[in-house]
């Protein structure tokens, strides 16, 4: 009577499941076709420089990036190098909310004017001036360390 169960030594072969090659095809047309739905109806106009979108009647001037994450790490690291022995924990507590505030009120002021405001680590490619990174760091009287190639 031969044995029905495999040895530990010998491996198994895990068959895949059925349709797993079809779905994996359906789901990368389906992100293929949202790309390009994308690049239809964005693209041509931030190639040919359209400055008004509107979206459900609202009037959007333009769009700015602000890497918020990388001037949130300078104040940290500024933080670190020049107060981090202070020990006064509201004092800390009470320069961070006051940090966060002004950034809060920087990114509302673009907000304000019509700016639609987005994340710069969130663009693959756009045009020269989009970001404003520096702009904001500066009116918080942060100065960026330049950008790492490896970040």
């Amino acid at each position: 009577m031969e044995n029905d169960n495999p040895s530990p030594t010998e491996p198994t072969q895990i068959a895949p499941k059925p349709g797993t090659a079809f779905t994996v095809a359906v789901w990368g047309i389906g992100m293929l076709v949202m790309l390009a739905i994308g690049y239809v109806t964005i693209w041509p106009g931030l190639r040919h420089g359209a400055t008004n979108v509107s979206s459900a009647g609202v009037q959007i001037k333009g769009v700015v990036a602000i890497d918020s994450a990388r001037i949130f790490n300078q104040r940290i690291k500024n933080f670190m190098q020049h107060n981090a022995a202070n020990g006064d924990k509201q004092k800390t507590l009470d320069e961070a909310r006051d940090f966060g505030q002004r950034f809060h009120e920087a990114v509302d002021a673009y907000r304000k004017q019509g700016y639609l405001v987005i994340n710069a680590r969130a663009i693959l490619a756009g045009p020269e001036g989009i970001d404003k990174t520096q702009e904001v760091a500066g009116k918080m009287g942060i100065t960026l360390d330049p950008i790492d190639a490896n970040q």
